[in-house]
């Protein structure tokens, strides 16, 4: 199997099992549905082999769901989708417009030959901890306080339910014992991804994303991961970080498409 089609499925999973939703398959694609939480990231369509001159009727039978479970429309396309310029083209035209440009990173296990920074210390999750967690990854993410914290509590819910055959782990970052960073590694077979990967910004730029980045690395190597991926936007700090100092290397782009109108969606990955 081609890796954008088995990350794509890891990363549907992963999605699923945050939001504890429902994965449809329709013709020329898949959509993702749940009650629990709104926004895109975890309620959209997924072309797949989707020929250009389909996408139409998938737009409209993917919108139907979403609209039935109350989620406006949301499509994301990669590789995986098909012939992505003629698709793009298809949804310009119908008067859709790219939200979020991401960049899909992969890494072999294990690491070596580098190190985390002096002073950042990060410990893995406990019951105990949880709620520092939440409100770290909370008032890292920038939105809304409310809007965060429901969020926050989604992905926190991946550690006590993983998923069928899966094993997440959190981790905190701290300076001086204060709590300023988090992250998730989500495991399925030998791949894991990372996500949540959020700092304080009062203390950005000092190593803690590259610690929590390689703490979560070695976490997965010990349980027997052979490879990492983890995604982000497009010429964010973070694919900068991991593609030159941490080993990481692109594989291919996924772009968010929403509805003309429609609000732009922060990610939290």
């Amino acid at each position: 199997m081609e890796p954008c089609r088995t990350y794509e499925n890891h990363w549907l999973a992963c999605m699923a099992a945050v939001g504890r939703g429902r994965v449809t398959r329709l013709e020329g694609g898949i959509v993702l549905t749940t009650s629990r939480m709104p926004g895109a990231f975890l309620n959209f369509g997924l072309p797949r082999d989707c020929h250009a001159d389909r996408l139409p009727f998938f737009l409209e039978a993917s919108g139907a769901l979403l609209a039935a479970n109350g989620h406006p429309p949301a499509l994301f396309l990669s590789p995986d989708a098909g012939d992505v310029p003629a698709l793009s083209a298809v949804l310009l035209d119908r008067g859709w417009h790219p939200a979020v440009h991401q960049v899909v990173l992969e890494r072999d296990l294990p690491v070596t030959g580098v190190d985390p920074a002096p002073g950042v210390a990060v410990d893995p999750v406990g019951p105990a901890e949880l709620g520092h967690w939440i409100r770290t990854l909370a008032a890292a993410y920038g939105a809304a306080p409310d809007r965060a914290l429901r969020i926050s509590r989604a992905w926190a819910s991946l550690w006590a339910n993983p998923g069928e055959g899966c094993r997440s782990l959190l981790c905190l970052a701290r300076v001086d014992g204060q709590p300023v960073g988090t992250g998730l590694v989500w495991m399925q077979g030998a791949l894991a991804s990372l996500y949540c990967g959020a700092v304080l910004p009062e203390y950005q730029r000092r190593g803690v994303e590259r610690t929590t980045i390689l703490y979560r690395l070695r976490w997965a190597a010990e349980q027997g991961c052979h490879r990492a991926i983890l995604q982000t936007e497009v010429g964010s700090p973070v694919e900068r970080l991991c593609v030159d100092k941490l080993g990481f290397r692109p594989v291919y782009h996924r772009t968010l498409w929403v509805p003309a109108g429609s609000w732009r969606i922060r990610a939290c990955g």
